[in-house]
């Protein structure tokens, strides 16, 4: 299981970096986009002849809506990774456009829970600026036991490990 987690967030580990992909679990998802677009394309093959007019533009609604989301996810969620230097005392954000932007120092960074109508996740931020931008760094989990395992599982896997890098700065 341990392998499965840091595959799950493609993490890179080194003797004072750790880099995390927090939306990595997101490709397993778009699968349903794919399939979506699927369906909708076998439903307007199969009535193309005696199609009326607003199932054809309720079909491209929703496939202009399935393709910009999955662009939105390919292009803007998944790429995301957080890189968390002991070396340089800073946490970088790398994405599709931009590559290692500072976030802020190593040693300002507080991990903590961020919670909202999906459940609660781990974040990081800059101390006293943290409930104003903050970055979340973990799925959503819940308060089931197999959602508790998760968390556990993250938190000894990969947590800890950014507050060994983070003792590393701080001796």
């Amino acid at each position: 299981m341990e392998n499965n987690i840091k595959d799950k967030y493609n993490v890179d580990e080194s003797y004072k970096t750790l880099s995390l992909q927090p939306y990595n679990y997101y490709k397993k998802g778009l699968k349903w986009y794919v399939l979506a677009l699927v369906v909708i394309g076998l439903v307007c093959l199969y009535y193309r002849n005696g199609m009326p007019e607003y199932v054809l533009i309720i079909a491209s609604t929703l496939t202009i809506l399935i393709v910009l989301w999955m662009l939105k996810e390919l292009l803007f969620r998944i790429p995301i990774y957080y890189t968390f230097d002991a070396g340089q005392n800073k946490v970088f954000k790398s994405n599709f456009f931009v590559k290692n932007k500072a976030l802020f120092d190593l040693d300002k960074m507080v991990l903590f829970t961020s919670s909202d109508n999906e459940g609660w996740a781990y974040a990081i931020g800059e101390k006293r600026k943290h409930l104003i931008k903050s970055y979340k760094i973990s799925e959503y989990f819940g308060d089931s036991k197999k959602s508790i395992a998760k968390a556990d599982l993250y938190e000894n896997e990969i947590l800890s490990k950014i507050n060994e890098l983070v003792g590393q700065v701080n001796p």
